[in-house]
């Protein structure tokens, strides 16, 4: 082989292993639970832990659940709507007289 064939063959075998690299890594936010799937099933306990961690690249997929999500469990009817209905005393005091309609003379 000649030199500038063997550059070009290390320029793409050097392209290749960062491409498997950067698809190999993930990052998890400390707001962030991933559930690592492999084929659609998951594989192993979610990951909890914020951080660098590893998968197998373009087997396994990286799914990214916000564990501040909050499930509402109750009843509909039971959260409170009177609270929308008017502004809250403070609120009330800042706007003034600005929150209600101006009242027209006859």
């Amino acid at each position: 082989m000649s030199g500038s064939v063997k550059f070009i063959f290390a320029g793409v075998a050097t392209l290749v292993l960062l491409i498997v690299l950067r698809t190999a890594f993930y990052t998890v936010k400390q707001t962030q639970q991933v559930i690592v799937t492999q084929f659609g099933k998951p594989v192993g306990d979610p990951v909890t832990e914020p951080g660098l961690h590893l998968k197998l690249p373009f087997i396994q997929t990286v799914n990214r659940i916000d564990k501040r999500f909050l499930e509402w469990d109750g009843a509909p009817v039971a959260i409170s709507t009177a609270l929308r209905a008017s502004p809250s005393p403070s609120m009330r005091t800042s706007l003034g007289n600005s929150h209600r309609a101006p009242l027209c003379e006859r």
